[in-house]
């Protein structure tokens, strides 16, 4: 994998990439054999780090210039500084929910949604009986998610929704768990899907089917804003196209 392949965009202070899933963000110890976006930054634009080695560059070096993550199985865009001043005021635009994100997620229907447009505004924290996974609790952060259905697929095997996603928070798995508790479970998604269905159904999907497909925000050294969109990948295209084969 080349990082250059996956760039869609580059100039002196930024990159934005096209994360394929598969592809681990952040090192980490447990990470063998594959190598990390981040270790490939390290490689690409962090081996000589005397320009910046000072102690307030320290998250920006640590980090190498990536300023939000994406899960392995999430495929999508990510935005990388490549200078600290760009790094801490796009990281702040995030905290300040100044960025506007988009992915699209392909979810099983196990239930009726109020519209095709709703909000599911709860807050999210790790679970009481299962500190691996995350959950909607009361002592929870605030996390609020905006929703649109793109299409609805109806099949002899069950009941399909592909929608649009719009966190206004940054919580840890949040579009997957408020899809989870509304009963819209991401296909694919081996945590919060349930291990016997996502068995069941593996040979139609290697990953998770979540996309982060655009994304919006302030370039601090320019001024201007900054629009990027990845199209929704093959694989989950041929999930979809798949789906309205068994159509009823």
């Amino acid at each position: 994998m080349n990082l250059k392949d996956l760039t869609l965009f580059e100039n002196e202070h930024f990159l934005v990439v096209n994360k394929p899933f598969g592809l681990v963000v952040n090192d980490s110890h447990t990470l063998k054999g594959a190598e990390s976006l981040q270790q490939m930054l390290k490689k690409a634009y962090f081996k000589d780090i005397s320009d910046f080695d000072s102690e307030e560059n320290k998250e920006f070096l640590m980090r190498n210039g990536i300023i939000h993550r994406l899960d392995k199985e999430t495929s999508g865009i990510l935005i990388v500084a490549k200078t600290p001043e760009f790094f801490t005021a796009v990281q702040s635009q995030f905290k300040d929910r100044e960025v506007d994100k988009e992915y699209i997620a392909v979810c099983y229907k196990d239930r009726q949604i109020p519209s095709n447009e709703f909000i599911v505004d709860a807050p999210i924290g790790r679970n009481p009986k299962n500190r691996m996974r995350f959950a909607i609790v009361e002592t929870g952060r605030n996390a609020l998610t905006e929703f649109k259905v793109i299409e609805e697929i109806n099949t002899e095997n069950g009941n399909f929704l592909v929608l649009r996603c719009f966190p206004k928070t940054g919580r840890t798995h949040q579009i997957r768990v408020h899809l989870a508790a509304m009963g819209l479970a991401v296909l694919g998604d081996k945590i919060y899907s349930g291990k016997m269905r996502t068995k069941k159904n593996k040979d139609m999907f290697e990953r998770q089917m979540l996309h982060a497909a655009k994304i919006t925000f302030n370039d601090p050294i320019s001024g201007n804003d900054f629009t990027f969109e990845a199209e929704m990948p093959e694989d989950m295209k041929n999930v979809i196209n798949f789906l309205k084969t068994v159509k009823n």
